[in-house]
């Protein structure tokens, strides 16, 4: 039997104050890191959807933003990338891929339209967030920080961007825009297909490091 981890709560509380000082330190530090590292060119991926509905609609090809052909297509492309996903929890030993294949199930099962996921989605996101939040608080980022994926991390960004914007194209942010009535449906349903396929590439994202990072 392993021997228990040690208890990290200090009795002294300066002890402590000076450990939450460090933590929100090295947060700031990552999170000042994330705007040099991350490829913020990947985020024109998420113009592709809308740009493609313009250009079928053009061409009278109705057919590729059809709200039946969209919800067919979204099942199989979750399922797909949550055994990616889970997958690479596993390989990887990592509790935050975990949580990433953990987000996707909960995509999957919003699809697959069982009743109580229409808001469900919505709290379990959030307990998925703060899941994350606390383990972010509790990581030693001084060791993370230097080993930390910004390609994934990019690609993951592009990921959140998408279903970001599909949401608000579901809430008819656009409104006002000529022929958004007619399309905004259409929209919606490419750009969530168009999000589901980036988290499933997502999956495949790894920098390849050089052998003397291990």
């Amino acid at each position: 039997m392993s021997e228990p981890e040690p208890n990290n709560v200090s009795a002294d509380p300066g002890e402590n104050a000076t450990r939450a000082a460090d933590r929100f330190r090295l947060l700031s530090k990552l999170i000042k890191a994330v705007p040099a590292e991350v490829s913020w060119c990947w985020l024109l991926v998420v113009l592709i959807p809308p740009v493609a509905v313009v250009l079928a609609d053009v061409c009278g090809a109705t057919w590729f933003y059809g709200k039946g052909l969209h919800e067919t297509i979204a099942i199989p492309v979750l399922a797909i990338a949550t055994a990616a996903w889970l997958g690479r929890a596993v390989w990887e030993r990592s509790a935050f891929i975990g949580l990433v294949a953990a987000q996707v199930v909960v995509f999957l099962l919003r699809e697959i339209h069982f009743g109580w996921t229409k808001n469900g989605v919505y709290v379990l996101t959030a307990i998925i967030g703060l899941v994350g939040l606390r383990m972010a608080w509790r990581t030693d980022w001084k060791a993370v920080l230097p080993r930390v994926d910004w390609r994934l991390v990019s690609a993951l960004a592009v990921t959140v961007a998408s279903y970001a914007v599909a949401l608000i194209v579901q809430r008819r942010a656009f409104k006002g825009i000529p022929g958004e009535e007619r399309l905004h449906i259409a929209f919606e349903e490419v750009l969530e297909t168009g999000a589901h396929l980036c988290f499933l590439a997502s999956a495949f994202v790894r920098t390849r490091r050089k052998a003397s990072e291990g």
